[in-house]
């Protein structure tokens, strides 16, 4: 799956989704260095929740003890500002997205 080019200028973060990332080791620090650390947005998955559960994009990258995570973000009613949903260590399907993704740029 191609990555997508999107605006993501800052998060809009509560404690509704600071409380479910906190719950699989992602706050917001950690969230501000995948971010920095120039990550990949893919579309995501469609689901029966609606794209408020899901997340309508996923970021993969790594943060700066290049451990790399998943956070399924949502775009708000503000230009550049999304929200994430949650956020998880990158499985192997994740890694292996980002990983071959990151082989197609690089050879352009």
């Amino acid at each position: 799956m191609a990555s997508v080019r999107i605006q993501v200028d800052e998060f809009e973060w509560d404690n509704v989704n600071e409380t479910e990332c906190k719950y699989h080791g992602l706050n917001y620090w950690r969230m501000i260095e995948i971010w920095a650390n120039r990550p990949l947005y893919f579309p995501n998955k469609e689901s029966d929740d609606g794209p408020a559960r899901r997340g309508t994009h996923i970021m993969i990258g790594p943060d700066y003890g290049d451990r790399f995570w998943g956070v399924p973000i949502v775009p708000t009613s503000g230009y550049g500002v999304w929200r994430p949903i949650t956020g998880f260590p990158a499985g192997p399907n994740l890694m292996t997205m980002y990983e071959d993704e990151m082989k197609r740029l690089l050879r352009w």
